[in-house]
């Protein structure tokens, strides 16, 4: 014997497709055996099994027999306890047919005949007008079988059915009351299932084509299940234990979880197709969850948890046109949250990876987003680790579709560590809600559209801050309660209008772009804690840029390091300069720690080599034999003044 995959055509309500199951092909290599003998039921009306005279061979089914149960009329043919008893060679048949023409209903009963000796046939197939009913009794279709179902067929009582090949609900309906329902291979096309009790132990569940299965209790057990192309799987209650791939391939496969629990790995989809799952409660104790497999083909994945609980032993990961809906409920990720969608290129544009947060909670280890959108609008998300947005280096800038953002705008969002990493378009934006990050928001690089850190409103609450390579955050309302430093290594600071205190500051050189305070239009006051121990760069510049208060303290625009002359030393007051009306002009502290631009001149002339130095009253002339300092009063010197010039090199400046 020979086999190899044949190519079928399977027509569903709109389309046909095609699909590959095993043949066999017979060499001839010994005398054929003999066809076996068709034995059909000829009783118009209701009947035993064991009646022998309403058989067409005149004698019991047997082991070498097709058994057929076709004939006209509304009745039902009976397997009884006296059947098994008396007559159990007769349970023994090579195949079985129940099936009833146009205005005709047969059904085959198997009424308490027990467990010991089952019906047992090569094939079973149940025709339209067919039924089967089984109470407290055993079936058993024998290896290389299968039972095909386009009727009906009732499980209950208690009894047993064992399909050793497969089972096929082709367009019919299976009732499981109770019971147990062994099966290696289940396909359901078009048909149904209702699972109201007892156990069904399958190798591998395939539904598609409209099919549908109703779990209302009981257990369903399994190594894997397909839904795809219009099926649908409805949990109501009970157990399921199975490895689930929601539309695996074409369209549409849908798992309903209300109630019950459901364990197993879970993919949505793993091919081209497309697959939604639907939670409303129950729990989902997922081993894994993979939503999104984008392809210009396909790959939609989807996931609505409305409540309950979702509990994931290892990641939950949405890939390209994977995106993940939370209204209530609870969303519990051992390890991480992976966000990581796709550039399909030319025909396929941009596939996003989504998370939309509107209520419940949600916990994983760490969030990792890349080509990846996160809405926040009410509900908790609580990261144990890090939130890292873009790439992980400039190299990975080579695309300007590399969008990461996280949008919260209500609810509560915490993590040990923020990092934005630059890419286009992408960022943090904050418009209300509350933010904790026990340890460090570090924004780092630019690119086309990065907008760094924005915060519109809500409460942001961090320990350390760091900004650099051209990032910048951007202040425009809501509250910084930081605890910690802010590091300025190539970064920017735009204050909002109105109040802010931050902690000390900490200069570094950037590799991209000097550092920057920006401050907006109308009245601001950014109150930054004593700096002087802090460590600044002597190759750094800190620029303080649309400043527009008073140059003696106290005006519309204020700047503050500490609260006194202290804030900060003088060579970390040289790197500040203020940018205004195209100038870069020095700084100076106030004996209140408010750094005000030095708008005064120090004037010189040179008369018969004699250098003069002359000054507006209300100043006092400070030298040094360094640029960078000490500088210390010179003792007596008013407008207009001689330098001794007894040093080789000395500096000027002035003090108010």
């Amino acid at each position: 014997m020979l086999s190899g995959p044949c190519r079928r055509l399977r027509c569903g309500a709109r389309r046909c497709r095609p699909f590959l199951i095993p043949c066999f092909f017979f060499v001839a290599l010994a005398p054929a055996v003999a066809v076996a003998a068709a034995n059909s039921w000829t009783k118009p009306t209701s009947g035993f099994w064991e009646e022998q005279s309403f058989w067409s061979l005149g004698v019991l089914p047997d082991a070498t027999q097709d058994v057929v149960f076709t004939n006209a009329g509304f009745k039902a043919l009976t397997i009884g306890p006296q059947t098994a008893q008396t007559f159990p060679l007769s349970l023994s048949v090579n195949s079985l047919r129940v099936s009833a023409p146009d205005n005709s209903s047969n059904t085959l009963v198997m009424s308490f005949s027990g467990f010991e000796r089952p019906l047992k046939t090569g094939v079973l197939t149940v025709e339209p007008n067919a039924a089967v009913v089984m109470q407290s009794a055993a079936l058993e279709v024998l290896a290389g079988g299968t039972l095909s179902i386009v009727g009906s067929f009732h499980h209950g009582d208690f009894s047993q059915v064992v399909v050793r090949f497969g089972l096929s609900l082709d367009s019919g309906s299976y009732f499981l009351t109770n019971g147990i329902l062994t099966v290696a291979s289940f396909l359901e096309n078009f048909g149904r299932f209702i699972h109201y009790g007892g156990s069904n132990i399958v190798g591998s569940l395939q539904i598609f084509q409209h099919g549908e299965y109703h779990l209302y209790d009981g257990r369903l057990r399994g190594s894997s299940f397909r839904i795809s192309d219009h099926g649908l799987f409805v949990q109501y209650g009970g157990n399921v234990t199975a490895d689930v791939d929601v539309g695996f391939d074409f369209t549409d496969g849908r798992y309903v979880l209300s109630d019950g629990t459901l364990m197993g790995r879970m993919i949505v989809p793993s091919a081209r197709g497309s697959g939604s799952v639907v939670q409303y409660g129950g729990t989902n104790s997922a081993v894994s969850l993979d939503i999104g497999n984008g392809s210009r083909f396909g790959g939609m994945g989807s996931y609505v948890l409305s409540n309950g609980v979702l509990q994931v032993d290892s990641s939950t990961t949405l890939r390209a046109l994977g995106t993940f809906e939370q209204w209530n409920g609870r969303h519990t990720i051992t390890s991480n949250l992976v966000m990581r969608g796709n550039d399909l290129g030319p025909l396929g544009g941009v596939a996003y990876a989504a998370y939309s947060l509107r209520g419940g909670t949600l916990s994983a280890m760490n969030l990792a987003m890349g080509i990846a959108t996160f809405v926040h609008k009410a509900g908790s998300n609580r990261i144990t680790g890090d939130i890292v947005l873009g790439p992980a280096s400039q190299t990975s800038l080579d695309s300007d579709v590399y969008t990461s953002l996280y949008s919260l705008s209500g609810g509560f969002l915490s993590a040990a560590n923020v990092i934005l990493n630059a890419s286009a378009n992408s960022g943090f934006a904050q418009t209300g809600g509350t933010h904790d990050i026990a340890g460090e928001l570090r924004i780092s690089g630019q690119a086309p559209g990065f907008h760094g850190y924005t915060l519109n409103g809500g409460g942001l609450s961090v320990n350390n801050m760091s900004i650099s390579n051209g990032a910048a955050f951007h202040h425009n309302g809501g509250v910084v309660s930081h605890s910690g430093g802010l590091t300025l290594a190539g970064g920017s600071w735009h204050a909002r209008p109105g109040a802010q205190a931050l902690g000390p500051v900490r200069l570094v050189s950037g590799e991209l772009a000097d550092s920057s305070i920006e401050f907006p239009e109308g009245a601001a006051v950014l109150r930054l804690a004593n700096s002087s121990t802090e460590t600044w760069s002597s190759t750094a510049t800190l620029s303080v840029t649309n400043w527009h208060g008073s140059a003696s303290g106290g005006g519309e625009t204020q700047l503050f390091f500490g609260s006194d002359a202290g804030g900060l030393t003088l060579p970390q007051l040289a790197r500040i300069k203020f940018s205004l009306a195209g100038e870069l002009l020095p700084a100076r502290i106030l004996a209140t720690g408010e750094v005000v631009p030095q708008t005064q001149r120090l004037g010189f002339s040179f008369l018969a080599n004699m250098l003069t130095l002359s000054w507006e009253p209300g100043w006092t002339l400070q030298s040094s034999t360094n640029v960078a300092g000490p500088y210390e009063d010179v003792p007596g010197a008013v407008t207009p003044f001689e330098p001794s010039m007894s040093n080789p090199t000395e500096f000027f400046r002035l003090r108010q």
